[in-house]
């Protein structure tokens, strides 16, 4: 059931940095990150090589989901927001603020 998941969270993360990667409003920076991690999986030089069962796969997976959170990391939070609510994903619900003590120790 993880494994579904994990790849579940990896195609919803591949369709939103498509739609920003087309976007005129994300810089050219973050999109050179996308293609670099696509770039390094469809390489066929590797830190770990392919023929390795398992352990070939794990890296070029790790490296497209490395790349494809840096990416989105590294685009304007208002048009990422907008994406998201656009392809229906709960946006996060971050509050800013500072933290006190509610209650005194006995």
């Amino acid at each position: 059931m993880g494994k579904l998941l994990m790849f579940k969270n990896l195609l919803k993360t591949g369709r939103l940095a498509l739609r920003l990667a087309r976007d005129h409003r994300v810089p050219l920076y973050p999109k050179l990150v996308l293609g670099l991690a696509l770039l390094y999986v469809l390489s066929p030089l590797d830190f770990i090589p392919d023929w390795i069962p398992v352990l070939g796969q794990l890296d070029d997976l790790a490296a497209l989901a490395a790349g494809l959170t840096l990416f989105i990391h590294l685009c304007p939070p208002s048009v990422v927001e907008e994406h998201e609510t656009v392809l229906g994903y709960p946006r996060s619900r971050t509050i800013e603020g500072e933290a006190r003590e509610v209650g005194g120790r006995s």
